[in-house]
């Protein structure tokens, strides 16, 4: 089934339905070097998809592989148990994927806006976020940090300027930066040990000391 609309980005886009091999790969080397819990069974994943729109494939194969949420780099569970209504009264630091997205939903104004189809997967601490752009075909993984909002012009940080300016302005765009231009990547990096929370602006990793 070809899925081509995400409701919780407030657009019809058409995400990607299949894993590339790229991705697949980095998700299996990820997989065997940090096993999660018990993986998620598909009604989970589609209960997920009910509450905040449909999931590109390689995010459903993630959490199918890996389980639901606190392996490796510190995934958020994509779902809790339960209803998840019940996220709403958590913050961003404390729910998953689903909370977030409904927390987000329901503060997004004209004056705080948000990237159509940025995914909060990561939460650093201090309203620290690693994200996926579920609508790139190779899931770019985006850093929001706001203490960096209005602190450095678009010419400082290029990676990220052409991104999110025509979304959410030149004032908010400064908090969004590219970590890595695929989610693939993204977890290798991990896996050989990179600190991805200390990510420079820049996408330059930093080595464990």
């Amino acid at each position: 089934m070809q899925r081509t609309s995400i409701a919780w980005v407030g657009r019809a886009e058409l995400l990607v339905d299949f894993v590339d091999d790229e991705t697949r790969l980095a998700i299996d080397r990820y997989v065997a070097f940090a096993k999660g819990g018990p993986a998620l069974f598909p009604s989970a994943i589609e209960r997920a998809e009910e509450l905040i729109g449909p999931l590109p494939e390689a995010l459903r194969y993630l959490y199918r592989t890996c389980g639901n949420g606190h392996f490796g780099a510190g995934f958020r569970p994509l779902i809790f148990e339960g209803d998840p209504e019940e996220a709403r009264v958590y913050d961003f630091g404390e729910t998953s994927v689903v909370g977030a997205t409904l927390i987000e939903r329901d503060h997004v104004t004209d004056d705080t806006p948000w990237p159509p189809g940025l995914l909060r997967l990561f939460n650093w601490g201090c309203a620290v976020e690693s994200c996926v752009d579920t609508l790139e075909p190779r899931l770019r993984v985006v850093r929001y940090d706001p203490h960096w909002l209005g602190e450095a012009p678009e010419a400082e940080i290029p990676t990220r300027a052409a991104y999110a300016t025509d979304v959410v302005g030149p004032q908010q765009a400064s908090a969004f930066v590219v970590e890595r231009e695929s989610l693939a990547s993204w977890l290798d990096l991990w896996r050989e040990g990179h600190s991805l929370a200390e990510l420079q602006r820049m996408g330059e990793p930093r080595l464990p000391s």
